[in-house]
């Protein structure tokens, strides 16, 4: 992987960390991703709620029902290996809760200078294909194997190939750069939530809106729904 996109992840707080930033990129704020010794330490109340961009059917990428009270909102970099650990998680909860809970996908990636050619690819595919496709490429992005020094454009293809998705209209969008906007906005949301490692998750619907930190387990994202509800 470049220089510029290593990630620093952190075993025991289960997050992914930029190791550095560049100047008029991220704040100061941003640093390794800090040790969570407790599973409830993962979860931190909101208070500036007005930050968070309103969940919208026509501009998000939302998993499960759209008109579900509860969205979980989730900051992720298609490179950190606890996004990958924390899919399966939410997706599990969203699927159990009949219809009530939602997922939302949204990009942060870490890199110095906020470009992920996989985020890029992954609204490529959106664009030219749709949202079914955009959650089977991000779900092959999130699970094929990825040994170490793999090349990201190899993976996107091998990501392309599984979903049937045309490799010239893919390349020519990402070459384009025309969805880069979109994942510069996310990002740009997530830092001004005080956001510092991936994967995040903005529990919001409830009485409280939660911040919960790192690849939750299940019992710590139901603790965070119940309270959330309290």
């Amino acid at each position: 992987m470049p220089p510029a996109r290593l990630l620093l992840c952190a075993l025991i707080s289960l997050t992914c960390a930029p190791t550095s930033s560049s100047e008029g990129e991220l704040p100061d704020t941003l640093a390794p991703a800090q040790s969570l010794a407790t599973s409830q330490q993962r979860i931190r109340l909101l208070q500036d709620t007005a930050l968070i961009r309103p969940v919208a059917a026509d501009s998000d990428h939302i998993y499960g029902s759209k008109s579900a009270a509860i969205s979980l909102i989730t900051y992720m970099d298609f490179n950190c290996p606890y996004c990958r650990k924390v899919r399966p998680v939410i997706m599990r909860e969203v699927h159990t809760s009949g219809g009530k809970i939602n997922w939302v996908f949204r990009h942060f990636p870490l890199a110095d200078n906020g470009v992920s050619a996989e985020a890029t690819a992954a609204e490529c595919v959106a664009d030219i294909a749709g949202e079914n496709k955009f959650w089977g490429f991000a779900a092959n992005l999130l699970s094929l194997p990825r040994p170490t020094g793999t090349d990201s454009i190899a993976l996107i293809r091998r990501s392309a190939l599984k979903e049937r998705i045309e490799w010239h209209k893919l390349e020519s969008c990402m070459s384009e750069n025309r969805q880069q906007a979109k994942v510069s906005r996310d990002r740009a949301e997530a830092v001004q939530l005080g956001i510092n490692a991936t994967p995040s998750t903005v529990l919001v619907g409830g009485k409280s809106v939660l911040l919960l930190q790192g690849a939750v387990s299940t019992d710590v994202l139901q603790r965070a729904l119940k309270q959330s509800g309290d």
